[in-house]
């Protein structure tokens, strides 16, 4: 579904670039300033783009936002940064105000009744500042290479992407779910107090179902008990909510993080994942488990008590009077 875009910053910056959707707008401008920097290293040095957008400086600053952007008298951009916050935050908040200056440069008339009214951003300018940093920070390219070289396991692309990139976890979650066609989600677990707590949850690909609340099946009662002291694991099964009362088919996944967090991924299947058993091979199994339950009984005329019947070489049958309690059934008949 198509998103409305009502603010005049949205509009005024899709139309400059001559297009109708605002997003296409802000990743193409992104990529434009990525192309013509030319041989930018990985991870993406900011700085290098600070002369085409006219940046004079970052000043790190004790405030209440993550960041802000001073417009300078004299020509250019001042970005301030929030000094508490981590590298990887404080990465993330430039490229954010990045994002800003653009449309300073492609919605000016939008931009300078902001000024003129000392009106705050609107939120669908925040949104959009959010994808320019995501492509600032993630080129499109060298995303869609790690995604496609890690296949199914969209854990180890996120943990790729965060490592490469130098980027937080949750941010290279949303872009990898931005990079990938498999139907499910990506989820970041973390352990507080002794207990499992689900932190961020990512839908994948063209996934309509949240798997917020699903977990393997045998995880409900003792997650994560399955994945033991490894760093990484995947299986095929079955996906349960206590909360639904639902099953969902998956194949499922996940890494532990150096901060002991916990990376998972579901790729949701059409078909059961487990492999399908034959009737004959049922009918075996069924066998065998009824005769674990079952006790010869001394006094049976068929077996004598030793709970089976010779019937040919080689050949055993069970004899019914192992049912515990089937006594009358042992009686010979005639």
């Amino acid at each position: 579904m198509t998103q409305r875009w009502a603010s005049p910053e949205a509009i005024e910056f899709a139309a400059s670039m001559g297009v109708s959707d605002p997003l296409l707008a802000v990743r193409t401008q992104c990529r434009r300033l990525l192309d013509d920097r030319g041989g930018l290293s990985i991870p993406v040095r900011l700085n290098s783009l600070f002369e085409a957008l006219d940046v004079r400086r970052v000043v790190p600053k004790s405030m209440p936002l993550e960041g802000g952007l001073k417009v300078v008298p004299e020509g250019g951009f001042t970005i301030l940064v929030r000094a508490d916050r981590s590298e990887k935050r404080r990465r993330f908040t430039i490229a954010h105000e990045c994002g800003h200056i653009l449309f300073h440069r492609f919605a000016p008339r939008a931009k300078e009744h902001q000024s003129r009214g000392r009106l705050a951003a609107p939120r669908e300018e925040e949104r959009l500042c959010n994808i320019a940093a995501e492509e600032l920070l993630m080129p499109w390219h060298d995303t869609r290479a790690i995604v496609k070289r890690s296949g199914s396991n969209l854990s180890a692309a996120v943990a790729a992407l965060a490592q490469d990139f130098d980027v937080s976890v949750p941010a290279a979650m949303i872009r990898a779910a931005t990079a990938t066609r498999l139907r499910g989600a990506v989820q970041l677990w973390g352990c507080k107090a002794g207990k499992w707590a689900l932190i961020q949850s990512q839908r994948t690909g063209s996934c309509r179902l949240s798997l917020d609340s699903f977990v393997p099946k045998e995880w409900v009662w003792r997650f994560p008990a399955a994945v033991g002291g490894t760093d990484a694991w995947s299986r095929s099964g079955w996906l349960h909510s206590i909360e639904r009362r639902a099953d969902a088919s998956a194949l499922s996944g996940g890494c532990r993080l150096p901060d002991g967090r916990l990376l998972v991924h579901h790729i949701l299947t059409q078909k059961p994942v487990a492999p399908s058993i034959q009737p004959l091979e049922q009918a075996r199994r069924d066998r065998l488990r009824r005769a674990r339950a079952m006790v010869a009984v001394p006094d049976c005329p068929l077996c004598e008590g030793i709970g089976h019947v010779w019937v040919a070489e080689n050949t055993v049958a069970m004899c019914r009077c192992r049912l515990r309690g089937n006594v009358r059934s042992a009686a010979p008949p005639g």
